[in-house]
This record gives C-alpha cells, structure tokens and sequence, in this order.
C-alpha cells in the first residue's frame, strides 16, 4: 500500500473479533457494533461506535453520556475489500460472515447520538482488531477531508490508549466471577477498580513512557497475583 493509499484489507480475520470473550468483556471501544438500539421514533437500529476511546470515555473507564455512533445500513450491492481503497469513501461494509445482515456498512456520513444505557455488553456483535481500528479511523478522516492519512500515524496517536484497552481487558477476565457469562453488575466494578489502580501513584501515566507499557504491564499483573492471593475475588 502507498502511503497516498486507503488500506485494503486482506480478509475479515484483519478487522473483526467476534470471539465470546472479547464481545463480553473487553473495554468498549471504537468499531464496537451493537443491535436492537432505539432510533428515531423508537426504531430498532444496528450502529457502530465511532468516537475516538478517548472521546467516548470519561472517568474511571466509565462511558460518556452520549456516545457519537455511525448508523448500519445495506449497500446496494456488495462491497469486496479491493474496492476500498478507491471507492464507497463514506462507508466502512461490514462482512457477512458477521451476522448482522446483508452487505451491511456503516455509514461514515450518518451519526446518531446514542445514550450509554443502550450499549450494553450483551447487544454487542462485533469489535475491531486493533488494526481494524486504525482503518476504520482512516476511511472516516479520509470520508470528510479527502485526505490519506497512513495508518502509522493513527498507531502513534492511539497505541497507548489500545494498551489500556488490553489491560483492562487482562484484569476484568482476570478477576471477573464467570467469565464469558459474567453480568454487566459484576463487570462495571471491575472496570471501576482498574481506573481507580491506574491512576493512582502516576501508573496511567507510564504508558506514555518510553518502556513504560512493560512496566505498567508487570505493576498490573503484580496486582492481580495479590488479589488473588489475599482472597480479594
């Protein structure tokens, strides 16, 4: 791919996770789509989260008020990855595979404002790789400036929110009483706890620094191996 180039990905596998564990307990992210949200006069919508983390998160991991969403709708006709780098600017298509419908997309050009009530872990179908983020970040710049911005450059202003991400992820499946099952009321403490731990003592602060993530990383599992040992779960 040029760097003048929208990315044209290779297969789903590339940009979707749809594993049980990732739809139930990781960090509500960017790409992340969920159904039977009420739209306008109460209709059930597909949509797709399309804030940036940072954006669509206050304090303590919680989620905005309102969360900035692209509306899913049907294409005409069915999109293949090699037609995006040049063509269907203002869509983001979603594969079949996923279930959600056919020659579903979401419309980069189409955003409702969706209560954090409504985006509840069980409504959730889909969530991006990592790099999958990136490209959704990219066609969505692309879709209302016209201009190619490479993907590194969303990686080095993204990384170390999407390494939070992980870790967050590590500690809820790490400490989270039945697992893939587990209710939203178990989860939301969880989630509490791990901003409460990240930012005390400058801890957030370590993923900005070079070696940092390691560090960070090492504080967190530490953390997790004392709970556990002290019956704390």
């Amino acid at each position: 791919m040029r760097v003048d180039e929208l990315a044209e990905p290779e297969g789903d596998d590339e940009l979707f996770d749809v594993g049980e564990e990732a739809l139930r307990l990781k960090p509500f992210m960017t790409g992340d789509v969920f159904v039977d949200v009420p739209g306008h006069d109460n209709e059930s919508i597909t949509v797709m989260i399309g804030g940036h983390p940072c954006v669509i998160r206050g304090g303590g991991g919680r989620l905005s008020n309102r969360v900035p969403c692209f509306v899913l709708k049907p294409t005409e006709s069915r999109i293949p990855y090699t037609d995006w780098p040049e063509h269907h600017w203002d869509k983001f298509p979603l594969s079949d595979a996923l279930g959600l419908g056919t020659r579903q997309a979401a419309r980069l050009n189409e955003w409702t404002s969706v209560h954090r009530s409504e985006l509840l872990r069980g409504r959730r179908r889909v969530t991006l790789t990592e790099r999958g983020v990136y490209i959704l970040q990219q066609r969505l710049t692309h879709s209302l400036t016209r201009c190619v911005v490479p993907l590194t450059e969303f990686e080095i202003a993204s990384k170390h929110v999407l390494r939070e991400v992980e870790l967050e992820w590590e500690w809820v499946a790490d400490l989270v009483p039945g697992g893939e099952s587990a209710a939203e009321s178990d989860i939301n403490p969880l989630v509490r706890e791990f901003h409460r731990f990240l930012d005390a003592e400058g801890r957030r602060e370590l993923l900005k620094q070079p070696g940092g993530e390691a560090r960070l990383r090492a504080l967190v599992r530490e953390e997790l191996q004392r709970r556990r040992r002290d019956g704390a779960v």
